[in-house]
């Protein structure tokens, strides 16, 4: 019986190492999906579906970047985006003078003023949890960026939210609006480019910290570079910035800041287009983001430390 079984498991194992060569050296036959192409299906892909000619040399923005800032800073030039108009601590206050601005749309932003006076908290995608969209995401504290010739990911500390933007495509015929849109990108020499439609529309998306709002007609495009962190003349930060906040993030000198130029089309709730700049400084100490989780976060980033644990005592 011992022998016999021997003799069976050997042979087992010989047929079982006999499929798995002849499963390795079979080609391997995949069926395209629904709406896919023999060409777009991974694993029956022509000759043609190699890199793209513009990742040949594409510009290096893998790694985690940061910013001390949460505004937007103003373009270079063209109509900027609502800015800041107080400097008491734990208000947010917006600019509903723009001209950028719809009526309807600046009175959104001034009655979110009077209830920010009175102390109440005033309900947003950041605070609720949510998905932020674009362009209110750009103002998180970090991002890390991870490139690939199909696919740029971009990860934001604030709640675990992502984004993926296939590269060198055309936006979907009829995209369902969601959290982040209908993405998609390419390289235009030392710049990734991510044109954007069909942002979600509801009762806590806005633009930024103000509370602009936007309609279902909202087109963003971002436009990324590497410049020298040297020749940036940056804006000065807020007063209660200053007050609040270190420089967590400093600028290597000598080094590269990675610059965000963006512009927003909507003509549902502006007056004409506008843009916007973040900038970003590579953070070095670290190659992961610090986690920021939304509804338990125990880091305090302002001093950039553990929030205190409370203790209770017992009787026992």
């Amino acid at each position: 019986m011992h022998r016999r079984s021997l003799r069976h498991r050997k042979a087992f194992a010989a047929v079982t190492f006999g499929i798995c060569v002849f499963a390795l050296a079979s080609p391997v036959h995949v069926s395209p999906a629904h709406g896919q192409t023999p060409e777009s299906v991974p694993g029956a892909a022509p000759p043609d579906f190699a890199t793209p000619p513009d990742f040949a040399t594409p510009p290096d923005f893998d790694g985690v970047w940061g910013r001390n800032r949460f505004e937007f800073e103003q373009p270079y030039s063209g109509a900027g985006p609502v800015t800041e108009t107080t400097d008491v601590i734990g208000v947010i206050a917006g600019d509903y003078t723009n001209p950028i601005l719809q009526p309807w749309a600046a009175d959104v932003i001034r009655r979110r003023v009077e209830l920010a006076q009175t102390g109440l908290p005033l309900p947003n995608a950041h605070n609720n949890c949510e998905l932020e969209g674009a362009p209110y995401v750009f103002a998180v504290r970090e991002m890390q960026i991870i490139q690939s010739p199909r696919y740029v990911t971009l990860f934001y500390n604030h709640n675990h939210q992502m984004r993926i933007v296939p590269m060198n495509v055309g936006h979907a015929e009829s995209p369902e609006p969601s959290w982040f849109g209908d993405s998609v990108g390419h390289y235009e020499g030392d710049t990734l480019v991510i044109d954007t439609i069909a942002l979600k529309t509801t009762d806590t998306t806005q633009i930024d910290r103000f509370g602009t709002p936007h309609t279902d007609a909202l087109h963003v495009v971002e436009r990324y570079r590497l410049v020298d962190s040297d020749s940036i003349e940056r804006a000065p930060q807020p007063p209660r910035r200053r007050e609040n906040a270190r420089a967590l993030y400093e600028p290597q000198p000598g080094g590269k800041t990675l610059e965000l130029q963006f512009s927003v089309e909507d003509q549902g709730a502006f007056t004409m287009p506008w843009g916007g700049i973040v900038r970003s400084d590579k953070v070095t100490e670290r190659d992961l983001m610090l986690e920021h989780v939304c509804a338990e976060n125990n880091r305090d980033f302002f001093q950039m430390e553990l929030f205190p644990i409370t203790t209770g005592k017992f009787d026992f």
